[in-house]
C-alpha cells in the first residue's frame, strides 16, 4: 500500500471521529502523529511527518471538522453543566489544551453564572452529606472549600454557597 493511500485512510479517519464529536486541534494532531507512527514505512522523517500533519489539519479545518472555537464552546457548556466544574478549572483546562487566550475568553461568555451557581451548591450539598458524619463542622467547611476551589470556583463563590448550605443546619 502506497502511503498517500495510508495518508488518506487516516484522513478518513479524522474525519470520521471528527463527525462524531469535538475535538481540538491539538488532539487531533496527537491522533494523526500517532497514527502516522504506525504506518508501515522504513523512513518517515519528522520533517514529514510535520508537514502531513500540517496538511491533514488545514484540510480538516477547511471542510469544517475542526474548529477550535467551536470545541471551546462546547467544552465550556460541557464541564460546567455535567462535571460540575468552575470558571477557573474550565479555562486553565482549555488553556492546557493548546486554546489561545481569546478564543478560551469568548467561550467562557457563554457560561450561564446563576447556572453554574446553582450546580455548585448542589455538589457542595451532595459532598456535604457524605462528609457530615465524619466530621465537625469546621473540618467539614474546610473540606468544602477545598473541594470547591479544586472545582475551579472562586473563594468568594464557594464560602457564599457553603454558607447557604451550613444556615440550612443540615450539616452541623
Amino acid at each position: 500500500m502506497k502511503a498517500s493511500d495510508v495518508n488518506e485512510r487516516i484522513l478518513d479517519r479524522m474525519r470520521r471521529l471528527c463527525s462524531m464529536r469535538e475535538y481540538c486541534t491539538s488532539d487531533i494532531e496527537g491522533k494523526i502523529i500517532a497514527a502516522l507512527k504506525k504506518r508501515p514505512q522504513e523512513d518517515s522523517p519528522e520533517e514529514d511527518i510535520g508537514r502531513i500533519v500540517r496538511d491533514m489539519m488545514e484540510q480538516l479545518r477547511k471542510d469544517g471538522y475542526v474548529d477550535d472555537e467551536r470545541y471551546a464552546r462546547a467544552y465550556v457548556r460541557d464541564k460546567s453543566a455535567l462535571s460540575g466544574w468552575g470558571r477557573f478549572k474550565i479555562a486553565r483546562a482549555l488553556s492546557a489544551k493548546g486554546i489561545d487566550s481569546e478564543t478560551v475568553s469568548t467561550a467562557m461568555k457563554e457560561l450561564d453564572d446563576g447556572r453554574a451557581k446553582g450546580k455548585m451548591r448542589k455538589v457542595l450539598a451532595l459532598k456535604a452529606a457524605s462528609l457530615a458524619k465524619s466530621e465537625d463542622g469546621m473540618t467539614l467547611r474546610q473540606k468544602l472549600l477545598r473541594f470547591a476551589l479544586g472545582r475551579g470556583y472562586s473563594y468568594g463563590e464557594a464560602a457564599a454557597a457553603i454558607d447557604e448550605i451550613f444556615s440550612e443546619n443540615k450539616y452541623l
